[in-house]
């Protein structure tokens, strides 16, 4: 379903904390350059959809000992991190996925983009499947949850709670018929 957010085709990045961290676009592994770019946006992801101040980054990526040029050299990786999520991005056009917003930064995705995010609505729909009394439903949704879990770098076009293919976010409907990864479904 190339229409999903973060599916190969569309252009938006998939993030991957489960296992291994990584990020693919269009279905490839991505390069994400140098320890402290992908440090840095291992910390984006993982706070993903909240403003993380540029001074907190600083501290993450520096520790106590940040070098004088300590901004401008986040800046450059915010930069070369922003070519790399939207390479078809104008040089001078906004981001929309590495998002400078004050008091720092801020990385939107979904969590249909996050492979973390994706288990844990799949979890969370299982669950809620348990409590509707659906627990056919419930055990293949702690099924598909378990199988995000140990899948690393590996997304498929949709989410399928059949534990014959890898869950990748976000196709799963619940047996109300709501998408489970979509925000605000659950």
């Amino acid at each position: 379903m190339s229409d999903m957010p973060g599916a190969p085709g569309t252009g938006k990045p998939r993030f991957s904390l489960l296992g291994a961290f990584g990020a693919e676009l269009d279905g490839k592994a991505a390069p994400l350059g140098p320890r402290l770019q992908r440090t840095l946006l291992a910390i984006l992801v993982v706070e993903a959809g909240h403003v993380v101040p540029v001074d907190r980054l600083i501290d993450l990526l520096w520790h106590e000992e940040p070098p004088a040029a300590a901004i401008a050299s986040l800046q450059a990786y915010v930069s070369q991190l922003r070519r790399l999520l939207e390479p078809g991005r104008a040089a001078r056009a906004l981001s929309s996925v590495l998002v400078t917003q004050d008091p720092g930064y801020v990385l939107r995705a979904t969590e249909d983009q996050i492979d973390a995010l994706c288990f844990q609505a799949l979890a969370r729909q299982a669950h809620l499947d348990l409590l509707g009394g659906d627990p056919a439903a419930a055990a293949a949704g702690v099924e598909a949850a378990a199988a995000a879990s140990a899948w690393s770098r590996r997304w498929s076009s949709g989410c399928s709670r059949s534990p014959r293919r890898t869950p990748g976010c976000c196709g799963t409907r619940s047996s109300a018929g709501r998408r489970c990864c979509t925000p605000g479904a659950n």
